[in-house]
């Protein structure tokens, strides 16, 4: 049930306290298309979290930065480049309200 351990870091303090959304519509839904943009999603540290949508948009991105101009340098350099990308539209929370990485499970009897 366990698949790895991992500390909960103070984002302020590493340098990864902002952290937009960034919804990504692709410009061909292939087989192809599919895989690659997810094999170079891998390659880009500062995304941290990607989910394949259903609907569109076709993804959703966690990414983390120290700031709004560290943002715009991974947008332009990094974001925009990866393939298949038809439209990018990016997101932030005013107030994080609930953040947990625990899971609502009962002890079983």
């Amino acid at each position: 049930m366990i698949s790895g351990y991992a500390a909960v870091l103070d984002r302020e303090a590493v340098g990864c306290s902002f952290e937009p959304l960034v919804w990504v519509t692709l410009e061909a839904v292939t087989h192809a298309s599919l895989l690659e943009f997810e094999a170079a999603v891998l390659d880009v540290p500062e995304i941290v979290e990607v989910a394949r949508m259903m609907g569109q948009p076709d993804y959703l991105l966690r990414v983390v930065a120290a700031g709004p101009e560290q943002f715009e340098v991974l947008y332009m350099e990094a974001l925009a480049n990866l393939p298949y990308v038809q439209k990018l539209t990016s997101q932030l929370a005013m107030k994080s309200i609930k953040r947990t990485t625990e899971l609502p499970i009962s002890p079983r009897k």
